[in-house]
């Protein structure tokens, strides 16, 4: 059954440049993994809860092992330090249809 990874992130200010290698490296690490893109979105507000999220990216992929497997890879482990430099939060939700 196929899931959809919901990323829910804060943009680091200071964490243009660790972005700018972190996203594309980890889009095709996912990619390879049989993620597609579904949205990628701008938080205009938030009208209940928390949640702090700036922008918020949708991938569909054939499986929920499918898309931890991306995640439990060596290659995104590598990813990492510049992840955690490039957003103030994130987190990284599978969902699937009830």
């Amino acid at each position: 059954m196929s899931v959809i990874m919901v990323t829910l992130a804060t943009p680091n200010p200071n964490g243009a440049e660790a972005n700018g290698r972190y996203a594309p490296a980890a889009m095709e690490i996912l990619t390879k993994a049989g993620g597609n893109r579904v949205r990628r979105m701008k938080v205009v507000e938030n009208l209940v809860g928390d949640v702090t999220a700036g922008a918020v990216l949708m991938m569909e992929f054939p499986s929920a092992e499918a898309a931890k497997s991306a995640l439990d890879s060596d290659a995104y482990k590598a990813l990492l330090p510049d992840r955690a430099k490039a957003y103030t939060s994130l987190s990284i939700l599978l969902v699937e249809d009830m």
